[in-house]
């Protein structure tokens, strides 16, 4: 039986503020799935993190969008 990690979500996972939030959760073991309005802007956070041997996952949502977050938990 595989054994299961926590996962976190990071929403707002922007340049400053949530992506020291996202290393630090990835750092301690954590799954995390990083979201921010333009998924593409986490490409290289995600690869530093996954390169060092973490588990970070890239989601494009705009948190002012109801739809959009429902749309990212049904992901």
């Amino acid at each position: 039986m595989s054994q299961l990690r926590e996962t976190v979500l990071v929403m707002g996972a922007g340049d400053a503020i949530g992506s020291a939030i996202v290393r630090k959760f990835a750092n301690a073991g954590y799954v995390v799935c990083a979201a921010r309005r333009n998924a593409d802007k986490l490409e290289s956070l995600v690869a530093d993190m996954n390169n060092a041997g973490h588990s970070v996952h890239a989601f494009a949502c705009d948190a002012r969008e109801e739809h959009a977050v429902e749309a990212l938990f049904k992901h």
